[in-house]
Order: C-alpha cells, then sequence, then structure tokens
C-alpha cells in the first residue's frame, strides 16, 4: 500500500507535552526528521528545512495521513534536495557479513568499517519514529536503535 501524501510535503510529529517537530516526506517510504524540538506552530516551511536533519528512516504506510502524522505543508521549490543516504543490513548469525542498501534497494557486501555510522535498513512505525525523537531529545538511548545497531564481532 502506498503511502499518502508526496515528496517536500513538511510533516508534523508530535512529541507529547504540547511539544513537536517536523520532517519531510523524501521518495516513498523515507522520511528526513529535522532537529526542531517546538511548542510553536511553525508555518516558515524553510525554516523547517532550514534545520539540521537528526536521521533519514523509511516509514510504514500508515506514518502519514488520517491516523499518522499531519501534513502542515511543503518544502520550498528549488531548496536544497535531502539525499536517502546508505543503510546497511548485518547477518544475525554472521556478523561480519554485512551489505550497504542504497536508496533504490541495491544491495552490496561491504566491510563492517563502511557499515559504521549507517542508519540500519529498517521500516519504522511512527510510534517508534515518536519515541526515538523523544529518547533523543531526553539524552538516552533508544531501545528499537539499539536492538538494530551495528554488532562488531
Amino acid at each position: 500500500m502506498a503511502r499518502k501524501g508526496k515528496p517536500a510535503d513538511i510533516v508534523r510529529i508530535d512529541l507529547g507535552a504540547g511539544w513537536h517537530t517536523y520532517g519531510q516526506l523524501l521518495g516513498d517510504p523515507f522520511l528526513a526528521v529535522y532537529d526542531l524540538p517546538t511548542t510553536d506552530r511553525v508555518t516558515d516551511m524553510a525554516a523547517v528545512v532550514g534545520r539540521p536533519i537528526l536521521f533519514v528512516v523509511a516509514v510504514n504506510h500508515r506514518a502519514v495521513g488520517r491516523f499518522g502524522w499531519p501534513i502542515v505543508g511543503q518544502a520550498p521549490p528549488g531548496g536544497a534536495a535531502v539525499a536517502v543516504p546508505d543503510r546497511f543490513i548485518q547477518d544475525v548469525i554472521y556478523p561480519s557479513n554485512c551489505r550497504v542498501l542504497d536508496a533504490d534497494g541495491n544491495a552490496r557486501p561491504t566491510t563492517l568499517l563502511e557499515c559504521e555510522g549507517l542508519e540500519p535498513a529498517a521500516v519504522w512505525d511512527l510510534v517508534h519514529v515518536t519515541q526515538r525523537l523523544r529518547d533523543h531529545y531526553a539524552g538516552r538511548p533508544n531501545v528499537h536503535l539499539e536492538r538494530m545497531r551495528l554488532r562488531l564481532p
């Protein structure tokens, strides 16, 4: 099932207690999450996309729309395009077997060293993205990200 929304749509991600931040939809299924924790409603989308990106993840089809994050605007045309970074896949049984996955889903074998610092290849649910953000702003590790982190033998 296709995700609602289109590339360049900006979504508001509720963090609870009146706080929220923003994300930008990229090519399906990717979302760039901006570092903009605020209690104010931001209407200047150039201010949103001018903030640093915390992470880019794939999100499931329910993350945006009726039961997910609301679309609140569009990234201004002509702005810097957000590239989907490479992600890694690690074999659970043989942890030294690691592959890098590009934005198009092409995988290639690589070294653990090249996988360091990359996001794990996973599709996130909106509640897990929200919890990851809450953990980030609270300065604590995120249980979901920790489970998927790169394992060095």
